[in-house]
């Protein structure tokens, strides 16, 4: 228990015992109500928030952890209605413009949720600042997030979690430079550890990129690209079925993130489950048809299970959708010296998991990684 967790466990006892001596007082039991929340007793908030609510009027302030709750049990509908209540008392409050936002992203929703947090209700916290960039992230609004990230540091706001945000941004926007100085200044963060994992894996130091994600995920547990990280660095560790396990939990928290299901499904097909590496290569392929690594993937599953035929349909419909693509490669490699015979490309796969493919000499798991990273971002 950290020193942080221990003082609120602390002070919701004391005020639990104030509260047990006078269990009329309403406003001790607010406080005990906004003290177990901080505890992270949500049931007993619920409780406290439920009693005192029967009692007298709710007033705002318990409304307002009433809001907080929902959101915490995923009831988004009922928290959005008493953030817009407790609006119409306090218009342009920033706390609860943020709630708004952040009900709508949790919703997926992510161009009504930036539209929601506007510029001012951003300024007001170290946690909304980092929350607008990431925002304008999800809407590919990359020149704006680094803009408004770089007039927040301007007015000497360098929080971590602002300066990791920014990092992922640069290294999508393809400004590598920029992303590592955010990332080393924001060191310690979820997002700038990620970030510096990344490069980690560019670089070929796989363990030092395995502990930059984990240290991710330490800071933030659900994570999915610091997950998906994870499993690349897996895999360059020749742990294919650690890899599947991280790669799996990248794609379910993603949900429609092309690249990571691809991946997953090279990485089982690496760690020799056909099965479920053509289950991910088809989940791809559900999500966007037009996606040629998944019609790749389940070509060269067909192949190697022996159907010369599935394998020669999907192959054409990938080197169609993107010629240059690894399942489409790889695929033609396997049609073309296999010669339809499941044994021999069976023979010729295992040779090129640890050769280099293609022109720019990427071994598989590098292709994996770019795939990843990149392919398919939704």
């Amino acid at each position: 228990m950290n020193n942080m967790t221990s003082d609120a466990r602390a002070r919701l006892d004391r005020m639990a015992s104030y509260l047990a001596a006078d269990p009329e007082n309403m406003t001790l039991l607010a406080d005990t109500a906004w003290a177990a929340y901080e505890a992270g007793e949500r049931d007993l908030a619920s409780e406290l928030v439920s009693r005192a609510s029967h009692a007298v009027p709710p007033t705002p302030r318990l409304r307002n952890l009433a809001l907080l709750l929902a959101i915490a049990d995923n009831r988004l509908e009922e928290a959005d209605a008493l953030a817009l209540s407790l609006l119409a008392e306090s218009p342009g409050d920033p706390g609860l413009l943020y709630d708004r936002a952040w009900i709508a992203a949790l919703e997926r929703r992510f161009a009504a949720a930036n539209a929601l947090l506007t510029p001012e209700a951003a300024a007001a916290s170290a946690e909304a600042r980092a929350f607008k960039v990431r925002l304008l992230h999800h809407v590919h609004a990359y020149d704006e997030a680094l803009g408004w990230g770089e007039e927040m540091i301007a007015k000497g706001h360098l929080e971590p979690a602002l300066l990791g945000a920014l990092a992922l941004v640069a290294m999508d926007a393809d400004q590598p430079a920029l992303a590592r100085s955010y990332a080393e200044a924001g060191a310690g963060g979820a997002e700038a550890e990620l970030t510096l994992g990344l490069f980690a894996i560019e670089e070929g130091a796989a363990n030092i990129a395995l502990s930059r994600f984990d240290a991710a995920l330490t800071a933030q547990p659900a994570h999915p690209r610091a997950w998906a990280g994870r499993g690349l660095a897996l895999l360059s560790l020749g742990d294919p079925a650690g890899a599947s396990a991280a790669l799996e939990k990248a794609a379910r928290l993603f949900e429609t993130h092309l690249g990571t299901w691809v991946a997953l499904g090279w990485a089982r097909l690496i760690a020799g489950d056909r099965s479920a590496s053509r289950a991910a290569f088809a989940q791809a392929v559900a999500i966007d048809d037009n996606f040629g690594e998944g019609h790749g993937g389940l070509a060269v599953l067909d192949i190697l299970d022996g159907d010369a035929e599935g394998g020669t349909r999907h192959a054409k419909l990938a080197a169609r959708l993107d010629r240059a693509g690894l399942g489409a490669m790889l695929a033609h490699i396997l049609l073309a010296e296999g010669q339809g015979k499941a044994e021999v490309a069976e023979r010729i796969w295992r040779q090129a998991l640890g050769a280099p493919i293609g022109e720019n000499g990427q071994t598989l798991e590098q292709a994996v990684a770019v795939l990843a990273r990149s392919g398919g971002r939704r």
